[in-house]
């Protein structure tokens, strides 16, 4: 095993201390800042690059932490420790560890198909401006800001005490925050001195939940209003407005990201199986196991009984077909083929698919008990209706026959 030079911790964190001061004298003077080596960890090092894009890499209310240059210095003595872990890791050949290695693997194998996926997307039509615009303009109703408030409450067991304390901030001019904390006997807001924060008409209110009720009499005030004593559960209390604002258009600027992710295109499942086919022309394919073969040695009974025991809306579906296939004329073939297409509308929720499977039952079963069925599910499916027929297949029981 090859050891590579190790650069203990305490003499690691000095030399980074001094690397971002230092590093432009250390570097050749034609060096980018992108190949700016900031520190060196045995004969692995970090560049500017590196520390750039583990930064954005971050939340953003994380990246906030390391914006100053102390922040940054703090932050690249984490790269550090964590390259010296990994150096370490290797030094002691745990790279090498096979199931570490199949982990890796899979995990490269993940980054590949969302990759193959972004390229994917990448070649749709993208929304233009005029696009997004267009759609703003046809959906206006749906970018409102909702109104709100800023309140605060304060909430009494009697009706006494609470006229006491709204008589103290309305007459004598006391801080409504200090009267808060005082006297109100909601624990919730008190140690934030009654405060609700802000919410809309039908939205949340901490401490309170969503009640509609209590909003509307926020909303019935002004900023600064401390409004009238009302009954409040056990007891009664007052609220007091600080901040008001009014239903108002949502301007595009703000709702122009909504719109990209609403218009933006996905690759549907008939996009990816005809990439895939395309894939298998060109890569080549060969698979070695055929469970097609163990299904056409089963009964249509044993069929019909693997799809009603399944869990799987796909093997249903897979079960129903070999049925088909070896056993076309059988008496229960219509009922497969339905359920061929009943499993599609709904469990699946594919309709494009259901229909197909639906009219070959018109089409090929036209004696056939199931063909109403099959005629009122191609009119209504989708629609949360009840159909009006029975369950088509209960548990088989009794003899296999052919």
């Amino acid at each position: 095993m090859r050891m590579r030079v190790r650069l203990g911790l305490g003499a690691a964190l000095t030399v980074v201390l001094g690397m971002l001061a230092c590093a432009a004298e250390q570097e050749p003077a034609g060096d980018s800042a992108e190949s700016k080596v900031l520190a060196r960890v045995g004969d692995e090092v970090i560049t500017e690059a590196d520390l750039e894009a583990s930064l954005n890499a971050l939340p953003r209310h994380q990246q906030a932490q390391f914006g100053s240059a102390l922040g940054r210095r703090r932050f690249l003595n984490q790269l550090v420790d964590q390259k010296l872990i990994v150096v370490g890791a290797a030094d002691k050949g745990l790279d090498q560890d096979e199931t570490l290695q199949r982990r890796i693997t899979a995990f490269r194998e993940s980054l590949l198909r969302q990759a193959y996926h972004n390229y994917m997307l990448a070649a749709l039509p993208q929304p233009t401006e005029e696009d997004l615009r267009a759609y703003y303009e046809a959906h206006r109703d749906e970018f409102r800001v909702l109104a709100r408030v800023n309140a605060s409450w304060i909430q009494c067991a009697t009706r006494e005490d609470a006229e006491a304390a709204r008589h103290r901030i309305v007459v004598q001019g006391e801080h409504f925050g200090t009267v808060a904390r005082e006297v109100t006997i909601d624990d919730c807001s008190r140690r934030d001195n009654g405060l609700l924060g802000y919410f809309n008409p039908a939205g949340y209110i901490r401490c309170i939940g969503k009640r509609e009720d209590f909003a509307a009499m926020a909303f019935e005030l002004e900023a600064d209003d401390v409004g009238p004593l009302f009954e409040w559960e056990d007891g009664w209390a007052f609220i007091k407005v600080h901040e008001k604002t009014t239903e108002r258009p949502e301007p595009y600027s703000k709702a122009r990201e909504r719109i990209v992710s609403r218009l933006r295109p996905t690759v549907t499942d008939s996009m990816l199986q005809a990439e895939l086919v395309s894939l298998r022309e060109s890569i080549g394919v060969e698979t070695f196991v055929d469970v097609t073969i163990d299904l056409e040695a089963k009964s249509a009974q044993e069929l019909m009984r693997l799809a009603t025991e399944s869990n799987s809306p796909l093997d249903k579906i897979e079960y129903y077909r070999a049925l088909l296939r070896k056993y076309p004329h059988h008496e229960r073939a219509d009922e497969a083929q339905f359920m061929i297409g009943f499993v599609h509308s709904e469990e699946l929720k594919d309709y494009g698919a259901a229909r197909v499977e639906y009219q070959k039952v018109i089409d090929n079963y036209p004696q056939s008990n199931v063909r109403d069925s099959a005629l009122w599910m191609l009119q209504n499916m989708g629609r949360d209706e009840t159909p009006p027929f029975e369950e088509l297949l209960p548990p088989d029981s009794g003899t296999d026959s052919p």
